[in-house]
């Protein structure tokens, strides 16, 4: 059973965002609508990516909206494919990781 990582960023005490790492898939990703666009959940991926490249994960999935997916490509994912659920497309993207044998 892969454990689930769960990630916080926070200011002046109060979370501001959330992030997940189960394996090599990256789970939900959330900030604050007011604190989007200020890095907060950059840091929260890179975070997750170090702790990935500490578990010799050497990539990483997840599955993006289409509003996101310019946010993870600015992070150097790319798109593998679209999968849809009903009527919602989910693109699913990846990442390799450097400093990975």
């Amino acid at each position: 059973m892969k454990q689930r990582k769960i990630l916080v960023i926070t200011e002046k005490n109060y979370i501001i965002g959330t992030a997940s790492l189960e394996g090599d898939l990256v789970r939900t990703v959330f900030v604050l609508p007011s604190k989007q666009g200020k890095k907060a959940g950059s840091l929260l991926m890179h975070y997750l990516e170090e702790v990935a490249r500490k578990e010799n994960i050497s990539c990483l999935t997840v599955s993006s909206s289409i509003t996101a997916e310019g946010f993870y490509q600015k992070l150097g994912y790319s798109a593998l494919r679209s999968e849809y659920y009903e009527e919602e497309r989910t693109i699913i993207m990846e990442k390799k990781l450097s400093g990975i044998p």
